[in-house]
């Protein structure tokens, strides 16, 4: 219906993807079928996805019993997570549900009846438009390269691929050999190369690194300090993924650095409202960085993060503006203790250091030829009447 629409009436494509707590769980789907939809990146670096190859049997009857006894698992282990199983074969779909209605195990009816308003479900994707659970298992059998070729049977793929909010399970009998030879170009092969990609999830994935020397100048010196530091996570929102090792907790410090990438997201209400409310929704904190000032005193801004990340270890998600007693203390090296005596002095204007290059001369400023600054004397000379 929508693309016979598209042929009458103007097309408007959404330009990010908001739904989804991690951008792994649409990575293969999107970046195939939809390359300009952005997705927003997750602190966690724990596994989402997780792809397991059932045995190939007659009629797929190994992977029904393996999904049917996935269902049961869920029930079991992650009871308060909604479930939903999903497939691009009506028929499949319909043995699965047997399948779990034949299940004597407890769990599950109590599963089945606590759910409240998200039940779970068993659908092929067809009727999948519209649903999301916390959890999705997706049931990929034999017929799936023929119900997926052309651009309406990748359409059903996405759709089952897309369904999850927090994690997902892809159970398949597919041929990782097969599906590489046949994924190519064209929209006729787009559901072939998904499903490609989807089964080589668990390849190690290339360390990606800072196209800025700026940048990765900061990452080393924050990995020199102890903290786990990842790069181009996602350039303009996350160019650097900042943890520390000893916190547990998905929560990450995300460093923005102003630049081509960050002036991409779009207008002042994307980059300085929406992107920020995501990214904080989702468990990130983000810390904003002026490319001047990391060129103008690197230490510093090193420092700040340091001081976010202590806060953020005591409890206190803020991000903003280190001031006082603990731009003091970011300022030490991690490790190390004080000399003896010295303690902690808070600073006498309440902010933060000031760099040896942050004065009057530093910022351009150059004193008159009678010691005076220009500007001073300027004022003095043209003062209002009722100063006398």
């Amino acid at each position: 219906m929508l693309t016979e629409a598209a042929a009458v009436w103007p097309v408007h494509r959404f330009a990010w993807h908001y739904r989804s707590r991690d951008q792994r769980l649409t990575e293969s789907p999107v970046a195939a079928a939809y390359p300009e939809l952005r997705t927003f990146p997750s602190p966690s670096d724990t596994g989402v996805v997780r792809v397991e190859a059932a045995p190939v049997t007659e009629h797929d009857h190994g992977l029904v019993a393996q999904a049917v006894r996935a269902v049961v698992t869920h029930a079991r282990l992650q009871a308060k997570e909604s479930l939903a199983v999903l497939t691009v074969d009506p028929e499949l779909a319909q043995r699965i549900r047997d399948g779990i209605r034949a299940t004597t195990d407890p769990s599950v009816a109590d599963f089945l009846g606590g759910q409240g308003g998200e039940a779970l479900v068993v659908l092929d994707a067809a009727h999948a438009t519209g649903v999301v659970r916390d959890a999705a298992i997706v049931v990929l059998g034999q017929q799936t390269p023929d119900l997926v070729a052309g651009a309406a049977g990748a359409r059903l793929l996405t759709a089952a691929l897309t369904r999850a909010r927090a994690r997902q399970t892809v159970l398949h009998t597919l041929d990782a050999a097969k599906l590489a030879d046949a994924a190519g170009d064209g929209p006729a092969r787009l559901g072939a190369r998904i499903l490609a990609d989807l089964l080589a999830n668990d390849r190690p994935k290339v360390t990606t690194t800072s196209e800025s020397t700026l940048t990765r100048d900061l990452a080393r010196r924050l990995k020199s300090r102890g903290l786990r530091v990842r790069e181009g996570v996602a350039p303009g929102m996350v160019d650097l993924a900042v943890r520390d090792p000893f916190t547990r907790g998905p929560v990450a410090l995300a460093i923005q650095i102003d630049g081509p990438a960050y002036a991409a997201l779009g207008g002042n209400r994307m980059r300085d409202r929406l992107v920020q409310e995501q990214l904080r929704r989702l468990g990130w904190r983000p810390l904003r960085i002026l490319t001047v000032d990391l060129f103008r005193d690197p230490a510093r801004e090193e420092a700040r993060i340091v001081a976010a990340m202590e806060r953020m270890a005591a409890g206190d998600m803020r991000t903003g503006p280190i001031t006082g007693k603990g731009a003091r203390r970011a300022s030490r090296p991690a490790t190390g203790r004080a000399a003896d005596g010295a303690a902690d002095q808070p600073a006498a204007t309440g902010r933060p250091e000031q760099t040896r290059d942050d004065t009057d001369a530093g910022w351009g400023e150059r004193p008159a030829s009678g010691g005076d600054p220009a500007h001073d004397r300027w004022l003095q000379e043209n003062r209002p009447p009722h100063w006398d």
